[in-house]
């Protein structure tokens, strides 16, 4: 029995390995009068960085299908795979996506389902504005001298030195934010947020996960669904609205306003204005 389990093993293996196909496509478009970057993207890993003085978009699309031969991932796609960069007026669209979803492993090596992703690694002019509409997968954004507006259904979101305005809408997955020298907003299902070093107002409507806040040179205003909450170093005031989970602030230059705390303990330590509890 034990030797069928290993054959069996080695079988699927080898079946696996040659029904796995990836290839790399690249892209470029001049970024001649051009103010903006819209991208629109599926299943995959996103990165995307902002270059001083590059006079162009450059794009690498590593493509990766796995249960399907060369030849029927050719087909697939050609049939199936939008891939474009063009220019649209003042704006330039990249858009990446397959117009097939993906199944489980085992499905696939024996239902012949496909799983399919393409992975984007992205360089822009870093004074260009920046939007990005994606589906599914990580994405980092870094050295953005413009606004950046992040769009994104599930996977971990990193965006680090922007030096314009942010705004991030996310169903699910951690996000890490630092550096960001506009105002902040973030509208988020589920997972950690966690912001840092903010030179702007922040706003965030979350929905469950670790919340953690650390310096900011604005306002901060938070409602939060569920998961502990932690404010520090804020040098403008604080609003929040809380379901459940601890709330813990300090080191705030003026005043701090809980109008709801839910449930979970609440601690408060070095808030130079007043403190305001609607709750108590």
């Amino acid at each position: 029995m034990a030797r069928f389990i290993t054959i069996l093993f080695i079988i699927i293996l080898s079946i696996s390995t040659v029904f796995a196909f990836d290839t790399e496509r690249k892209m470029s478009l001049s970024a001649d009068k051009l103010k903006e970057l819209e991208i629109e993207c599926g299943a995959g890993f996103l990165e995307v960085e902002g270059v001083n003085g590059l006079d162009e978009i450059y794009v690498v699309a590593h493509i990766i299908l796995n249960n399907v031969d060369e030849d029927k991932a050719e087909r697939i796609m050609k049939r199936k795979m939008k891939l474009s960069l063009e220019k649209r007026g003042n704006k330039a669209r990249l858009i990446s996506h397959m117009d097939f979803s993906t199944g489980s492993f085992l499905s696939e090596l024996f239902s012949g389902n496909i799983s399919a992703r393409i992975n984007l690694t992205v360089k822009m002019p870093a004074g260009m504005e920046l939007s990005v509409d994606d589906g599914s997968g990580d994405m980092e954004v870094v050295h953005i001298k413009n606004d950046v507006n992040i769009k994104d259904g599930s996977g971990r979101i990193k965006v680090k030195n922007i030096e314009g305005e942010l705004d991030i809408n996310d169903g699910s997955g951690d996000i890490r934010v630092f550096g960001v020298k506009g105002r902040t907003e973030i509208s988020d299902g589920s997972g950690e947020i966690e912001l840092k070093e903010i030179n702007g107002d922040v706003r965030i409507n979350d929905g469950s996960g670790y919340l953690e806040i650390i310096d900011v040179k604005g306002d901060v205003d938070i409602v939060d669904g569920s998961g502990s909450l932690v404010v520090e170093k804020v040098n403008g005031s604080v609003e929040i609205r809380d379901g459940s989970g601890s709330i813990t602030v300090e080191n705030i230059e003026h005043d701090l306003v809980i109008r709801e705390a839910g449930s979970g303990f609440v601690n408060i330590r070095r808030v130079k204005g007043r403190i305001e509890r609607y709750d108590d």
